[in-house]
């Protein structure tokens, strides 16, 4: 574990000194209007309720999302995430746990594009969809999307101190 977080580090420290993750993928290939309507009603209030029914157990939530996002190329590399966890799942997060996400997760690629939230979620992204093109909710926020049941090992998880009131938690998509 302690060699993943080695490099766990070193990726953040390359990422944050390359900007490469200012370019935004163009429209993939075979985008249909179809998909059009999917990514904008995701991007815009649509996550909730799928992301709700699908962490209730309804696996058939996001269907037709999963099929265009598959259009999306894969991110690889560091993002970001803001979160608020409801009671009891920030407890997951310990060093060396597996946690399994039912939902789809967003990330940003820029540090600002994270919610100001009490968790920051640092995230090594291996298949995440860059939808950089269609989401320009927050500035900068440069999202990619991992599909539901991916899986993260967290690597650390700093508690809040004095200098910084944030759970910075570490992981890796597995």
């Amino acid at each position: 574990m302690p060699e993943e977080i080695q490099l766990f580090h070193a990726a953040v420290r390359k990422h944050s000194y390359e900007h490469s993750s200012d370019r935004t993928q163009k429209v993939p290939k075979g985008f249909t209007e179809t998909d059009r309507e999917i990514m904008s009603n995701y991007l815009g209030d649509g996550f909730r309720n799928t992301n709700l029914q699908l962490r209730a157990g309804n696996s058939a939530a996001g269907y037709h999302l999963r099929g265009t996002l598959s259009k999306f190329d894969p991110y690889t590399g560091i993002g970001f995430r803001g979160v608020d966890f409801p009671d009891g799942i920030l407890e997951l997060y310990q060093r060396g746990n597996i946690v399994t996400e039912k939902g789809f997760v967003s990330a940003s690629k820029h540090l600002e594009g994270a919610k100001p939230q009490p968790t920051l979620i640092r995230v090594l992204s291996k298949t995440g969809r860059d939808v950089s093109e269609y989401s320009q909710k927050y500035h900068r926020e440069a999202e990619f999307i991992f599909l539901p049941n991916t899986s993260f090992l967290v690597l650390d998880r700093q508690n809040p101190t004095r200098h910084d009131e944030r759970t910075i938690l570490d992981i890796m998509e597995l």
